[in-house]
């Protein structure tokens, strides 16, 4: 027997970096400077409107003090359930 699952759940990488962020009582600009990128692209990348990225990974390992690979593989895998649930969602999202 094959059932569909429903994650209970889909939220962007993003959501998970603002509660780390929020728990350091760090601000998005000490952020932004720390990652050397404009203010504007954290918050794009908090709110889930710019995809998280690999590279994103790299710019957070450092200014988080995590490491790349963790970032890159735990929060690529949010990334690609959530643009997977978006999809699910609104046909119009547009596929990888």
């Amino acid at each position: 027997m094959t059932e569909k699952r429903t994650p209970a759940r889909c939220f962007a990488p993003g959501e998970f970096i603002a509660e780390e962020i929020a728990y350091r009582k760090m601000t998005v600009q000490t952020l932004a400077w720390k990652c050397s990128c404009p203010v504007g692209d954290i918050e794009s990348v908090l709110d889930g409107t710019m995809p998280f990225t690999p590279a994103w990974a790299c710019k957070l390992s450092h200014a988080l003090g995590w490491s790349a690979d963790f970032l890159a593989d735990f929060l690529m895998g949010l990334e690609e359930g959530y643009q997977a649930y978006r999809r699910s969602r609104d046909p119009s999202c547009p596929k990888p």
